[in-house]
Formats: structure tokens, sequence, C-alpha cells
């Protein structure tokens, strides 16, 4: 079984927050981008903020749009739009690469919220342990 731990940031509110340093990347162009996203066990889908998906040349347009749209803590609706990319799982050092996979992700035409790991396809391949008290998150595969 393979492991890779990383510490837990602290947000500009002191909170301890869980986050996995990833690398993205668009497979029609090679572009990438690092990133360090929430771990959240309650969205179902990795989604990524429109920024991400400028920076990896993705067009946010009709052929890209989701059939379904995707809604917060708050219940609003959001326009999603799909686009398959390959997602490596960096480790702490950020030199190295522990897991590639290829997912289709969600991208929402809003900055306001964070890159997100969701369950469905992501989290679900993984035994997740937030460890609170230790200030660690590990992932085993």
């Amino acid at each position: 079984m393979s492991r890779s731990s990383y510490p837990l940031t602290i947000d500009n509110k002191n909170q301890l927050k869980p986050k996995l340093p990833l690398k993205l990347t668009n497979p029609e162009n090679g572009k990438c981008i690092s990133v360090l996203a929430l771990v959240d066990s309650g969205a179902e889908k990795c989604t990524f903020p429109m920024m991400i998906a400028i920076n990896l040349g993705i067009p946010l347009n009709k052929s890209t749009e989701s059939k379904t749209r995707t809604a917060g803590i708050s219940g609003q609706g959001l326009e999603t739009y799909s686009f398959k990319i390959k997602i490596d799982i960096l480790n702490m050092q950020r030199n190295s690469i522990v897991k590639t996979m290829n997912l289709e992700v969600s991208f929402i035409k809003n900055n306001s919220i964070p890159p997100l790991v969701g369950t469905a396809d992501f989290l679900e391949n993984f035994n997740l342990m937030i460890n609170y008290p230790q200030k660690s998150l590990t992932l085993e595969w």
C-alpha cells in the first residue's frame, strides 16, 4: 500500500485546512499549473475556478458546458463546464509526483471558490486520514 502525508495548512482565519499540492495539466495542449486544493469530502466532484481553466487554455463554452448544475453549501445552482485533465498529486515538497489520475472535472465561471477535490472519481480512490491534533493529512492507496 502506498502512502503520502501532508501538513494541514492554516488559513487567513487561523483555521486548519486539509489541502493537497496538485499539478493540473490540459492533455490537449500540455499547459499545466500547480495548485493547493482543498480536500472537501462534502463535494461530489473536483471543481476548479475559472482562472485555472484560463491558465490551462480550457475554453468555457457550449462545447464544454455540463448538462448538470452544481450547488454549493448555499444550495445556489452554479453553471459548470466539464473537461478531462491530468491530475498529478505531488509530494509534500512538491518536487515529485506520488500519483497520477486522468479525470473529468468541473470548472465554474467564478473565482471566489478555492480549488476543490471531491469524492467522485478522486477521494473514493483513497483511504483518507485527517488528524487535527497532529495537524496532518494522509492518503493511502
